[in-house]
């Protein structure tokens, strides 16, 4: 567990870096600093949003791009800036998909590196472009920039990690277009609170948050969910045993949803199945810590097995007899993936984390407060067939199909709004939520950003923290 102060003095420390850069003109070094800040905030999830963080990009911007308050907009024409580029992972195929077939203009923005063959592939060549970004992170602002000002688009999606200064500096320069923040961390900190005009919220958590802790008029939440991106390939790569011969239990996500509470449920939750029912194998499709799931491994070798995320996971949850959702993080769009295949997403519930993923989700009987009723419930399904085909025909429909997705997708460019909304949006008690990531995270942690690519810059300010970040990750690769 790493103390809350501690972390507070290195963001404290990068402000004022930042700030310093600021005044002798050097606003590169500036928003590296503010990078790095903002990398940490995520990390450890202390707060939502810094304002001060936000004023210095407003004062960045207003330093390196020149105003862009008269522009006459395209309203067929859509932005759609993708900071992630990682084609499965997460919404962007499905929006691209969606904006396809209601024939808006797509230009779609992405990193230079990216490799995106599904997301290319709904595009049509005729009403597309596809724009690769690369440079520093200046040249990154200039560029996105540029987008607004030469397409004109009439509106602009905003979808990006927790730390893109760049977007930011973007998208707040550009009041003329609409710009729409697609909320994929609505759990976490990220910047860019002054960079749009509306902002698409699935669940009550998430619209809580931004009201509440970032401080977000709630005249721009929308009520929005997006419909998973379905690659309905059959398994090519190699897997430790037959899926479709075998009974397993199934989780899919990164590791460190499944780390931070004391009592590592999640674990003993898997540990109960597999001791109770000897016919049955547990399967872990992520990446990240693993060191829980190794001692699973070590004591059953033969039926527990982890392997990377990979792009046919869809048939690994389709074939399993029972989807284990991760603890005390859920996992939303596996939880989504689950109901599509029509697998059970027995979840044991953490506050109001996982509430309003599914249409309906109260009367599904998923959920769980209580963990003696979560492992009952595990009993019933797994001893029953009957209950529980019962209960996996109840997720018919509980997901947002492709043409719901479309057709909402088209009233939230056009009318600002969808057919659905939050009755109200009451403030969320995150406390121990938050506490969470300081018991799963240790100084080590904190070190490891600071030996970075991106904060090699700040090697002179963090020396001790540059070195033992890359003893510390040379230290985790040997011991693979």
């Amino acid at each position: 567990m790493i103390d809350g102060m501690l972390i507070e003095k290195y963001i404290q420390k990068l402000k004022l870096i930042s700030q310093n850069q600021f005044k002798r003109k050097d606003y590169e070094k500036s928003i590296k600093s503010l990078k790095a800040a903002a990398n940490i905030l995520y990390t450890f999830n202390q707060r939502y949003t810094d304002s001060e963080i936000e004023n210095q990009i407003t004062e960045i911007r207003k330093c390196i791009l020149s105003n862009s308050n008269s522009i006459n907009v395209k309203k067929d024409v859509v932005f759609f800036y993708d900071g992630f580029g990682l084609d499965l992972r997460g919404w962007a195929a499905s929006y691209v998909r969606a904006l396809t077939k209601l024939g808006y203009y797509i230009i779609y923005m992405c990193p230079s590196n990216s490799k995106i063959p599904h997301i290319l592939g709904e595009m049509n060549s005729n009403t597309s472009e596809v724009i690769y970004l690369c440079g520093s992170n200046i040249e990154k602002a200039k560029t996105i920039d540029s987008v607004f000002k030469n397409y004109k688009p009439g509106t602009a999606f905003f979808y990006t990690y927790p730390d893109d200064i760049s977007a930011a500096i973007a998208f707040e320069n550009n009041p003329c277009t609409t710009r729409i923040q697609i909320d994929l961390t609505d759990h976490a900190f990220w910047i860019g609170v002054n960079a749009f005009d509306y902002i698409l919220e699935s669940r009550e958590m998430g619209a809580s948050i931004a009201v509440h802790h970032r401080f977000i008029g709630a005249d721009k939440i929308i009520k929005y969910d997006c419909t998973p991106y379905i690659i309905r390939d059959k398994c090519n790569i190699t897997l430790p045993f037959d899926i479709e011969k075998e009974k397993y239990i199934f989780t899919g996500g990164s590791l460190y949803k499944t780390l931070g509470d004391r009592e590592l449920l999640y674990y003993n939750t898997i540990r109960y199945i597999l001791k109770k029912y000897t016919n049955i194998k547990f399967l872990y499709a992520g990446e990240g810590d693993s060191s829980e799931i190794e001692k699973l491994i070590a004591e059953y070798p033969d039926r527990v097995f982890l392997v990377n995320e990979r792009p046919d996971f869809f048939e690994l949850i389709k074939n399993c007899i029972l989807y284990i959702n991760s603890y005390p993080m859920f996992g939303g769009l596996m939880m989504r993936f689950a109901a599509l295949a029509g697998k059970v997403p027995i979840t044991l519930k953490h506050g109001n984390d996982s509430d309003g993923l599914l249409i309906n989700q109260e009367l599904l009987g998923i959920e769980f407060d209580n963990y003696d009723d979560f492992i009952s419930e595990i009993d019933h399904l797994l001893t029953d067939s009957e209950y529980r085909s019962k209960k996996e025909r109840l997720l018919n429909n509980s997901v947002y199909n492709e043409e719901m997705f479309a057709e909402e997708l088209d009233l939230v460019i056009k009318n600002h709004k969808s057919k659905s909304s939050f009755e109200s949006i009451r403030e969320f008690d995150t406390i121990e939520f938050r506490k969470e990531y300081l018991r799963r995270n240790s100084i080590h942690t904190l070190y490891k950003l600071f030996a970075s690519k991106s904060s090699i810059s700040l090697v002179k300010y963090f020396p001790k923290e540059f070195f033992m970040g890359c003893f510390f990750k040379l230290k985790g690769r040997l011991l693979k």
